[in-house]
């Protein structure tokens, strides 16, 4: 049976997306199954209420940003948003990077016209490039294998400079030590592709994240890429925006988790300040009615973009901090467990959002604008939004 998958690159060449396929398969995995299996321990117990999700990273990760000083930088302003959610809620923090993997992002248009020449989207560094020619623009299936060997560099940055991610690892370590990384399952030739058999308990596994996310675009039940996730024993987000209803929700939680096992699912809310109050409650309600044992995480980020008048995507600090607390605020009124931030970031001194402590307004949002799709919170905000986390 086919299943029509959303958000495919249209390569000039599917014989050569099968060889670039066959040579990942020949690859080793990026995470081994005992990672996967010690990050679904660790969701288990936050969805007993025993903990909060700190998920964050880039928009779309750049293949040239794959150095020493962005992973420092970025390892270094995680681990201070740890201590400081840490101590705000007196509970352990689990780290999962939106990392060694972010390389694709759907889009709203399979075109961009400039000039009066129309080419194909940017839909990240693993399917074209971001400059406007139609070398660049050309999907190629290549990329696929620098994306696998720029992941491998990332892991090992990670691993070299965290405590965790071992797989030697033993029983007596801290399932929320390690940083896990994650990425939207989107580019299905390249999951796929990274997928495994575990002899051990004979389940698929992604091995190219512990985790990965149904994004919005993506998220029809019957299609593809629900198919591809209801077969592999990884822990699954899926992104839940204005367009998700209980219906809708009800079928993915069905396919998804059909034995309603604690730590599979984690239900990432998108929904934006204007949607939060009234489209929530609903989503809970009709969670509840199934009895899943969901993690439930907000994503400030997506439902609050904007654009300043130079024609710039940013978001507001003010903004994010609002539908944070607007989050905890509903989740706790209906004795639900707030499971934690999805949050697009850096640590790098970008001026893609606005306001924070350092009070960037539309005027710099140009001076240090680093990301090629989505705007991100920089070391400050970032550092700034989880003690205030902490506090609502």
């Amino acid at each position: 049976m086919q299943f029509p998958a959303q958000q495919q690159p249209d390569y000039p060449e599917p014989a050569s997306v099968r060889y670039i396929q066959q040579q990942l398969q020949a690859s080793p995995p990026l995470v081994p199954a005992s990672e996967i299996q010690s990050l679904t321990g660790a969701l288990k117990q936050v969805s007993d209420g025993q903990g909060f999700i700190l998920q964050c990273g880039d928009c779309a990760e750049a293949f040239d940003q794959c150095r020493e000083d962005v992973f420092s930088a970025w390892i270094d302003t995680v681990s201070q948003m740890t201590a400081l959610l840490r101590c705000g809620l007196s509970q352990p923090v689990l780290k999962i990077g939106r990392i060694a993997g972010q390389y694709a992002k759907p889009r709203s248009s399979p075109d961009e016209v400039c000039n009066g020449i129309s080419l194909p989207s940017y839909r990240g560094d693993i399917v074209n490039g971001h400059g406007f020619s139609v070398a660049e623009r050309t999907p190629d299936p290549q990329r696929m294998l620098g994306a696998y060997h720029r992941a491998a560099v990332t892991l090992n940055a990670l691993r070299n400079n965290s405590a965790g991610l071992s797989s030697e690892s033993t029983a007596t370590d801290s399932v929320f030590d390690p940083f896990y990384v994650s990425h939207e399952a989107l580019l299905l030739p390249y999951d796929s592709a990274l997928t495994r058999l575990n002899p051990a308990d004979n389940q698929w596994y992604n091995g190219s994240a512990h985790t990965v996310w149904l994004g919005d675009r993506t998220s029809e039940p019957s299609q593809a890429h629900v198919e591809y996730l209801r077969g592999i024993a990884n822990p699954v987000g899926i992104k839940c925006g204005p367009s998700m209803t209980a219906e809708k929700l009800g079928k993915l939680l069905q396919r998804l988790n059909p034995h309603n096992k604690p730590g599979k699912i984690m239900l990432i809310v998108r929904l934006g300040v204007a949607h939060i109050r009234e489209k929530l409650p609903l989503l809970l309600q009709a969670v509840a009615g199934l009895n899943s044992p969901v993690i439930w995480l907000t994503d400030p980020m997506h439902g609050n973009t904007r654009s300043t008048v130079s024609g710039l995507k940013t978001r507001d600090f003010g903004t994010v901090c609002e539908e944070v607390r607007l989050f905890m605020q509903i989740l706790r009124a209906q004795g639900v467990h707030p499971g934690g931030l999805h949050l697009e970031m850096t640590g790098r001194d970008v001026t893609e959002c606005t306001g924070g402590l350092q009070k960037i307004t539309d005027d710099d949002v140009g001076e240090r604008y680093e990301s090629l799709c989505d705007p991100r919170l920089n070391r400050s905000q970032s550092a700034e939004l989880a003690g205030l986390t902490g506090q609502f």
